[in-house]
């Protein structure tokens, strides 16, 4: 199981950037972009500034806009991160058929080639449309199923990520990352106490839990390194 950082980008918040941008350099698997009705491509295109290898997790509202444009701004996004997105969809307030007609739009929309739109969305729109750029990506992931850690363990084993809130107590956290890795979910995306560090916290001791359960401790539990500067001539031995 790998780890991913949800990102919090409300007002009083003001190190969402520091802490994409630490997560990015300690080697956390993602960072999730929270809803924000409407400015997650712009705020994932921020986070893509500022980071280098992390993947980027976007929420995408069905029917909250044409699928085209949806599908345009995270292509969009997708080149400006050098092709690190990851589409999360969720169907909004559209029903079962809807939902599935507007994803199936944003997937054609990906291809590079013209596509159909739905007759819902004709409105003051063309018939038919290319969506340009394609993805830097040949195909951008789009994952359906997120839940709660706390959700039945038949739909864990099902979901494409896990949501877990971690305390910032060892033990207890330590606890529950182990608990799900057992389940088989390929992605636990945590959400951190703010002033956590994600280096010293999440990176050091979480993730070689999640991804090795019999990560000898001895080293995560050494003393952390000295920050004094290195020699520019080491001596010789």
């Amino acid at each position: 199981m790998r780890i991913a950082i949800a990102l919090d980008a409300s007002d009083e918040s003001t190190d969402a950037f520091d802490v994409a941008a630490e997560a990015d350099r300690a080697g956390v698997a993602a960072v999730a972009i929270p809803a924000l009705a409407g400015g997650e491509a712009a705020f994932a295109a921020a986070i893509a500034a500022v980071t280098r290898d992390v993947r980027i997790l976007v929420p995408v509202v069905l029917g909250s806009d044409n699928p085209t444009t949806l599908a345009e701004e995270l292509s969009v996004v997708d080149h400006i991160s050098g092709g690190r997105v990851v589409a999360v969809v969720t169907n909004g307030g559209l029903d079962e058929d809807a939902a599935a007609e507007d994803r199936s739009v944003l997937e054609a929309a990906w291809s590079g080639r013209w596509v159909d739109l739905p007759a819902r969305w004709r409105i003051g729109d063309p018939v038919r449309v290319a969506v340009t750029p394609a993805p830097a990506q040949l195909v951008l992931p789009i994952w359906d199923t997120i839940v709660a850690a706390d959700s039945e363990k038949g739909r864990l084993a099902t979901a494409d990520a896990v949501r877990l809130t971690i305390s910032g107590d060892l033990e207890r956290d330590r606890g529950e990352i182990v608990r799900l890795a057992a389940t088989g979910v390929g992605l636990a995306i945590v959400t951190i106490p703010r002033g956590l560090a994600v280096e010293r916290f999440v990176a050091r001791y979480l993730i070689p839990e999640a991804a090795m359960p019999g990560f000898p401790r001895i080293v995560a539990e050494s003393a952390w390194p000295s920050a004094g500067p290195i020699p520019e001539h080491p001596p010789v031995l």
